[in-house]
């Protein structure tokens, strides 16, 4: 989504800002890219097993599947992480606030306009338009940063190629407050806030699902998903003191073991059946789970199995362009089902004596499709406005 800004911690006590900054500047790129990846294709799969598997029914298998929505969950940790992380840097610079929402306006709309204002005129222009026309409303709500409000108010997620703007509408509204509240406090109010968040988004998730509210409601609404940012942020507070115990990269591999088997638990035993667990216990189980990820990958020492991981060109290709990979991976499922698929439907490799087989390759060619679009919207349009970026840093 939002996460290709370069990463540097604050400086406010020299030497260890020092050590920090040649640390960070020395080995995270890729492991970030790597992270990015991983949300990036959870998000692919999540959304492309509902098209083209034909296992969905089996019980492990929808599980592993029904997981992977936890990618935007991913994403959100690295947003609260990065974007602190940036303006701190902005302060320490003496940047104006109004430089960071260039920079992040520069990110996000141009690509986000593209694609409304597609949607929204091609009808207008072409009869033969192969597209379902799109509520204005919701054209309009994806453009303003407010479609999350407005699925909350519906119940459901919007069933279009827009359907996956909630998140970054959720994302847009934190960054209106979030710079606001960090030049306002100090480090240690602010990391005492983000406890606070954590509490109050946990507590208010418990409140309304014992109230059968809408789980639409409570997956997509600012308040009650802002702990997952707020872990991010707090990650990047402690991180230096972090460093300095010996045990943080044993414990942090505690937290993310332990968590990841206890939301395995969650999914496999149905959130349907157990919504107390899922839509409120269970998300902010994902934020510390996945800031635990997110340290080690940072931390851990270079030859490490899960450093390599995150190096790994499988993962740093797709974190490079996530956030193309995020808002144009509808329109590829859309290609696939209506264009590719009657045309070509050798590419649903139902040949194969193995439904799992065929499904995995049906996934796997999805996931190169989006790639291959993601690589082309990144090189022959965002990139144009990613360049003027460096006006505001």
């Amino acid at each position: 989504m939002n996460l290709s800004e370069t990463l540097i911690l604050d400086s406010s006590k020299t030497c260890e800002a020092s050590a920090a900054k040649s640390f960070v500047a020395s080995r995270h790129q890729l492991e970030l890219d790597g992270i990015r990846g991983v949300a990036a294709s959870m998000v692919i799969f999540y959304h492309g097993s509902y098209v083209f598997s034909h296992n969905i029914m089996d019980s492990i298998y929808a599980r592993l599947m029904a997981f992977c929505h936890s990618g935007v969950d991913l994403f959100f940790v690295m947003s609260g992480y990065l974007i602190t992380s940036i303006l701190y840097r902005d302060i320490e610079k003496g940047n104006p606030v109004r430089y960071f929402y260039f920079r992040r306006a520069l990110r996000i709309v141009p690509l986000l306009f593209l694609l409304v204002m597609t949607l929204g005129l091609g009808p207008l222009f072409f009869r033969q338009w192969p597209v379902p026309p799109i509520p204005t409303g919701e054209l309009i709500a994806s453009i303003l940063f407010f479609s999350n409000i407005k699925m909350a108010s519906y119940g459901y997620y919007f069933l279009n190629f827009l359907g996956c703007t909630w998140s970054v509408s959720l994302e847009e509204q934190f960054y209106l407050v979030w710079p606001s509240i960090v030049r306002r406090l100090t480090k240690e109010r602010l990391l005492k806030f983000c406890g606070l968040v954590i509490l109050f988004s946990l507590l208010i998730r418990l409140v309304l699902t014992m109230n059968a509210v809408s789980p639409v409601f409570i997956n997509v609404m600012f308040f009650t998903r802002l702990d997952t940012l707020a872990f991010g942020a707090a990650l990047f507070l402690l991180n230096s003191q972090l460093q300095k115990n010996k045990n943080s990269n044993l414990y942090s591999f505690i937290i993310f073991t332990l968590g990841l088997s206890l939301i395995f638990i969650i999914e496999f035993c149905e959130r349907a059946t157990y919504p107390f667990l899922g839509n409120s216990v269970g998300l902010s189980l994902m934020g510390l789970t996945f800031s635990a990820l997110l340290f080690l990958a940072l931390n851990l020492p270079e030859k490490s199995l899960i450093r390599k991981l995150f190096r790994n060109p499988v993962l740093t290709i797709p974190g490079k362009f996530c956030y193309g990979v995020y808002l144009l991976h509808g329109p590829v499922i859309y290609w696939f089902r209506h264009f590719l698929y009657p045309k070509f439907p050798w590419l649903q490799f139902t040949h194969f004596s193995s439904s799992l087989l065929s499904d995995s390759l049906r996934l796997s060619t999805f996931w190169v499709a989006t790639l291959v679009v993601s690589f082309v919207s990144y090189y022959g349009f965002e990139k144009m406005f990613l360049s003027l970026q460096n006006r505001f840093r």
